[in-house]
């Protein structure tokens, strides 16, 4: 099973390229379809982590739920979320992108964890991606610890990673599970995640 990856880059007219192959001998591959995100808004911004969302009628997030928060230029994910009342979604924890300002229109979607058993030692390339919508992908070991999170943001192609090619393996040790979300509200989407084994 090979994984193909070309590039190019040009300057001062001059282009150059670089192509390169990896093999791997199997795959473990998830691809569910998840329905649309929700849309909302930050009403309030507490902090950089932390702050309450008002959603649209019918979002169906809960107290306790770990949710991802999307935005125009920023991704903050596995947010705990407080008590819910009505359209009112209170959360804190929130990891990576400082969150924006109060008024921010956002979509959020509830965490959805999958079984994705891979053996760290194993893996010879990791690809995530959604055909340039944003998602996130948090590998897990068997405590629901975060292995490495895979974050896509809108308009960038994939998140790719190849042994011999871009730096030390981020799977680092043994993957249980994975968490996915997407950021688009218009329609139900399907990110990809394929990692490449010996």
């Amino acid at each position: 099973m090979d994984i193909t990856v070309s590039q190019s880059a040009v300057m001062l007219g001059e282009t150059f390229r670089n192509n390169q192959t990896v093999t791997g001998g199997g795959a473990v591959i998830k691809q569910e379809e998840y329905a649309a995100a929700k849309a909302g808004t930050l009403t309030t911004r507490t902090s950089d982590t932390a702050g309450t969302l008002t959603m649209a009628s019918g979002h169906a997030i809960t107290t306790g739920a770990k949710v991802d928060i999307y935005w125009s230029g920023g991704i903050a994910y596995n947010a705990t979320v407080g008590t819910v009342a009505g359209d009112s979604v209170p959360f804190t924890l929130a990891n990576g992108d400082a969150l924006p300002a109060a008024a921010t229109a956002v979509t959020a979607m509830v965490v959805n964890e999958e079984t994705f058993v891979v053996a760290a030692a194993a893996v010879r390339g990791v690809l995530v991606g959604d055909g340039g919508q944003p998602c996130v992908v948090r590998f897990l070991d068997g405590s629901d610890a975060d292995i490495y999170v895979a974050v896509v943001q809108a308009g960038q192609s994939q998140f790719i990673w190849l042994t011999g090619m871009y730096g030390d393996n981020p799977i680092d040790a043994n993957v249980a599970k994975v968490a996915v979300t997407h950021g688009v509200s218009s329609s139900a989407r399907s990110p990809k995640v394929y990692v490449a084994t010996t």
